[in-house]
């Protein structure tokens, strides 16, 4: 049977807390690249989303509206070009980088409320509180004539 002394189950503690703690950088750094940072805040009067969109330009983001939520997406494409003047080789790698996130809200929204800005990598999302009728008026038979 194997015995541990209060030193070996330090030593081996400490090498476990290392690999987790490891394994929690690695998992933020893979996390970054799949997603990006999304800010809410609300006022009296409307609600405003920041999306932090750094690394894309206004032509690589798209915003779509749903009944009650809006996704943000951005997608760019990136190549490379290696060329070796000695044997005239060329060699071109591409790939094409897509996120998104959906940002749900409390209430029905319609595209044309929204008013969306871009600068300094934030895309600035700005939508009215203003209520939206659930139900329809209802006319009587006079009024159709």
């Amino acid at each position: 049977m194997l015995s541990f002394n209060d030193r070996s189950l330090s030593s081996w503690l400490k090498s476990f807390e290392d690999l987790v703690d490891k394994g929690f950088v690695q998992y933020k750094q893979i996390m970054e690249n799949l997603s990006f940072l999304v800010e809410t805040d609300e006022t009296p009067d409307k609600y405003i989303i920041n999306a932090h969109l750094h690394d894309y330009s206004m032509k690589d983001i798209q915003l779509e509206v749903f009944d009650q939520a809006v996704r943000i997406v951005a997608q760019r494409n990136e190549s490379t070009q290696i060329e070796n003047s000695l044997n005239k080789a060329r060699q071109f790698n591409g790939q094409v980088k897509r996120i998104e996130r959906v940002i749900p809200l409390p209430f029905r929204i319609r595209q044309e409320d929204l008013r969306a800005t871009f600068g300094d990598g934030v895309l600035k999302i700005s939508i009215p509180k203003k209520a939206l009728p659930n139900y329809i008026d209802i006319e009587t038979e006079e009024e159709k004539s």
